[in-house]
């Protein structure tokens, strides 16, 4: 869980994006409320981002207890508390006594780490619940990339961790492990890894790859629209992100 989050938060991109993202929407935070549901506020990162922008409460959402003591740690260590309140808890679950219905300015999402429909439920939920009319949703439009690329040392360092099955004298008994070997690469090759690979290792340019968009500013679920391309050479496939700070409402 502390290795997922420190990899979340050495991610240049990703830090880089939403903090140049909501110092550019400062004028909007600055003594707004703002909540940060998504699958969960983590290590606070954003929230934390949203108070040193100006936010006067910050509600930041996270359903795991451990994850929840940690944003609440860091919140006390870097001076916000009275301003970041850590609900340990799934956005559904709040009460109208924590958050009241169409008291929330700002929601700031973040989807794409681990992007996934939950993500997409728990923005939707707040946007219903929380956000009043007129609010501002960030990031308000998303669009997400697909391209295979090919990484041969990706693909030997996830052969090499099942190299166990290679064995032909396991433990000086004679027993040969090595038929069960296709297996573990089949199984090794078809993990989701994520991880950020060089511009080089794709076999679609971005300015080719099908693309999906999600308005996550809309009154309703995310809507979609996509773009398809079509490639024959792939090796593994790899999701890109990028995203719009585009304001929605408000604005």
């Amino acid at each position: 869980m502390m290795k997922n989050q420190e990899g979340m938060l050495r991610d240049d991109a990703r830090v880089e994006g939403y903090r140049a993202a909501l110092e550019a929407a400062a004028p909007q935070l600055r003594g707004a409320t703002v909540m940060c549901p998504s699958i969960g506020t983590g290590s606070g990162l954003l929230a934390f981002l949203a108070a040193k922008y100006g936010a006067r409460r910050v509600y930041a959402v996270e359903a795991s207890p451990q994850m929840a003591r940690v944003a609440s740690r860091l919140a006390r260590a870097n001076g916000f508390v009275g301003v970041v309140q850590v609900l340990p808890k799934q956005v559904e679950d709040i009460t109208e006594e924590e958050v009241a219905t169409g008291s929330v300015d700002v929601i700031v999402s973040e989807l794409f780490s681990h992007f996934s429909g939950l993500g997409l439920q728990a923005v939707t939920e707040a946007k219903r619940r929380f956000l009043r009319p007129g609010g501002l949703v960030l990031p308000a439009m998303s669009r997400l990339f697909l391209s295979p690329f090919e990484d041969r040392a990706l693909g030997a360092e996830l052969r090499a961790r099942h190299s166990f099955w290679q064995e032909r004298d396991f433990r000086g008994l004679g027993l040969d492990l090595s038929a069960a070997w296709p297996l573990a690469e089949e199984q090794a090759l078809k993990q989701n890894v994520m991880d950020v690979v060089p511009p080089e290792a794709l076999l679609v340019p971005p300015g080719e790859s099908p693309w999906a968009e999600l308005d996550l500013a809309g009154p309703t679920t995310p809507t979609t629209g996509a773009r398809s391309a079509s490639t024959s050479r792939s090796r593994a496939a790899a999701r890109t992100r990028s995203w719009t700070a585009s304001a929605a409402g408000g604005m």
